[in-house]
This record gives C-alpha cells, sequence and structure tokens, in this order.
C-alpha cells in the first residue's frame, strides 16, 4: 500500500463521492489505484444509501490515462506508432507510457530496421531483437 490513499471517499445525502488522490501522477491510472477504484465502486453498490457516484480527480487534471500500456494486437500497434510491421508468429509489442512523449515499439531486428526509416519513432523506442 502507497504512504497516502489513492481514493478518497465520502458519503453525503445519497451521493458517493469518489476522487483518484494521485495529483503528482496527474491521477493517472496504476495497477493499484485501478483496484482501488473497483473495490470503492463496489462498496458504494453494495450501500443501500448512496444513489449515485461522483468521480472526481484531485489536483489540476481528473486523470491522465494510465501509466503504462501494452499493446500487441498488429492493427493497433500499427495505430500507435504509424509503424504496419504486422507479425503474427513472432512476438512484438508496444509500450506506451506516461513519462515517454512516443510509443516503445519491441519487434524482430529486421522490422526494426524498416520502423527507423518509415516512422517518426524515436531511435531509442524502436528495440529490435
Amino acid at each position: 500500500m502507497s504512504e497516502q490513499d489513492l481514493i478518497l471517499t465520502r458519503r453525503e445525502d445519497g451521493i458517493g463521492f469518489l476522487t483518484f488522490n494521485r495529483p503528482n501522477k496527474l491521477n493517472a491510472f496504476n495497477n493499484e489505484l485501478m483496484q482501488d477504484a473497483m473495490g470503492t465502486m463496489d462498496e458504494f453498490a453494495a450501500d443501500d444509501d448512496v444513489h449515485v457516484v461522483i468521480v472526481s480527480g484531485a489536483g489540476r487534471t481528473f486523470s491522465a490515462g494510465f501509466d503504462l500500456l501494452v499493446c500487441q494486437d498488429p492493427a493497433n500497434m500499427g495505430w500507435l506508432t504509424g509503424f504496419d510491421g504486422w507479425s503474427f508468429y513472432v512476438p512484438q509489442c508496444v509500450l506506451v507510457h506516461v513519462n515517454e512523449d512516443a510509443p516503445i515499439w519491441f519487434g524482430r531486428a529486421q522490422d526494426a530496421k524498416a520502423a527507423h526509416l518509415t516512422t517518426d519513432i524515436p531511435a531509442g523506442n524502436i528495440v529490435g531483437f
């Protein structure tokens, strides 16, 4: 568990209030925040006195999304990177991380060469194996 509560809650006049409390990370979702949010929503759902839930984010933004997205579907990898080096028989993936300006592509070395030539993904974010 983190040093601070990732979810802040209160109940008032039939309303449940859920606040994402990770403002230093723009309330980006990680596994712990996701689990805590789902658990809190389950608690609200089981409470007969709560009829509606208002979800908000602490700090300057509601949520930046996820800390890390791992994509292995070739069509979505192409959409995320602009590179359509599809391979259904060799592992490849794209990572989208909250602290990176561009996605990170992992794939076959021969496809990595093509990714360098046909995309604007930074060279350090193309990883061939």
